[in-house]
């Protein structure tokens, strides 16, 4: 198929949602603007049949993106596009590329990809997103973060003057309690997408399950948390312990000092729904113990959780990155890979977008990575290599 290149102009260009957000009017010919013509209009013919457009029997029609009242338009280019993308019901394949800061992008539309190339276009995009940068473990690990900047910010208050003990400890709490609502999610939230993409039940979603209960019955810290997200929602302050103030070391030094810690007797007496196991635990613990040592257990548990499920996932990912990194080489000289749907809403309404959903290229980078660090973790060989489920 052709390519053919749509200058947009410089100026407030939006980049809002999924689409570049222009002014548009279409025509079934006309002249093409003197002030920066497009391409010349090429024929094209249908393998094997009669002259048709390059999406194969395309209409031609001119795609006018302008900024500003009608006189002063500006035309950018021709596109051929079929009369299912027109309607809003295919895809085209496009890349952008970025140019200098008083002027729009290079936008390059290719061809017309099939229903079901599309489909799994997106459908591998969306996959391996989820499974990097959407991923619910970096809210989990984020909001572990936030807690220690507190802690951090608390044993330093007193030399920066920016906060005080009570605003300290509310901090604190409402962290904690993002953290623990963040740890259920990383459950709840990796399940339902398996259980969407590869059904209920299947050998998928049964991994995570199989990871997660490994998470559960192996870490003290995961299954305390995991309960302790029912008990903090309910009766709230999950912590009992938590003050700021200063110590005196033998030395004479004074230094800032913070507790953090769980009453197991409190917890047994506010609450009957810990769970044989885990109650049993907190009679033996019997008082006081850290919330530091929960914190960084529990979150490990999950990463050690993920990294089962991505060796679990192992060829499912690797299927998606070759979608990626193909569609993404068919238009590597022409700027960063997107699919549009062209033409949603455009006759007659005079103002419109174009939409367009990125295809991210460089997320392959990042799930190999994370899948490489996966199979060090687990302590399996490396990929390519034979290896059995870690115990």
């Amino acid at each position: 198929m052709a390519i053919v290149a749509l200058y947009l102009c410089g100026g407030a260009c939006q980049v809002g949602g999924c689409g570049l957000v222009r002014r548009v009017r279409w025509s079934a010919g006309g002249p093409r603007s003197r002030r920066r013509p497009g391409p010349a209009p090429t024929p094209h013919a249908r393998p094997g049949g009669a002259g048709g457009g390059p999406c194969g029997g395309a209409e031609r029609r001119r795609l006018d993106l302008h900024k500003g009242n009608s006189a002063r338009r500006h035309v950018y280019g021709v596109i051929a596009i079929s009369d299912s993308a027109a309607q809003g019901q295919g895809y085209l394949l496009g890349a952008m590329r970025r140019r200098k800061e008083d002027s729009g992008p290079q936008i390059t539309i290719g061809r017309e990809l099939s229903p079901e190339e599309s489909s799994k276009v997106l459908h591998c995009q969306e996959f391996l997103n989820f499974l990097t940068v959407a991923n619910p473990i970096n809210d989990l690990r984020a909001s572990a973060g936030r807690v220690m900047y507190v802690l951090d910010t608390a044993e330093s208050w007193q030399e920066t003057n920016t906060n005080s003990p009570a605003r300290i400890a509310s901090q604190f709490h409402s962290s904690v309690d993002s953290w623990l609502r963040d740890l259920r999610a990383f459950d709840d939230h990796i399940s339902h997408r398996l259980s969407d993409w590869f059904g209920k039940p299947s050998q998928e979603l049964d991994a995570f399950k199989e990871a997660t209960s490994e998470a559960y019955d192996g870490s003290f810290a995961y299954r305390f948390s995991y309960k302790l997200r029912n008990y903090n929602q309910h009766a709230g302050g999950g912590v009992q312990h938590f003050s700021v103030g200063v110590l005196e070391e033998p030395s004479g030094k004074i230094r800032p000092h913070v507790i953090a810690e769980f009453d197991a007797v409190k917890l047994l007496n506010q609450n009957d729904k810990w769970g044989v196991q885990v109650k049993r635990e907190l009679e033996e613990i019997g008082g006081r113990f850290s919330f530091f040592p929960i914190l960084q257990s529990a979150t490990a548990a999950a990463d050690r959780a993920l990294s089962r499920l991505l060796v679990a996932l192992e060829g499912h990912i690797e299927e998606a990155v070759l979608v990626i990194r193909a569609i993404a080489k068919e238009v590597e000289t022409d700027g960063e890979p997107f699919l549009t749907t062209v033409g949603v809403d455009w006759p007659g309404s005079g103002r419109s977008k174009l939409p367009m959903t990125l295809i991210r290229p460089g997320v392959c980078d990042v799930i190999e990575s994370a899948l490489e660090h996966s199979f060090v973790i687990l302590g399996l060989p490396p990929r390519g290599k034979p290896h059995a489920q870690s115990t």
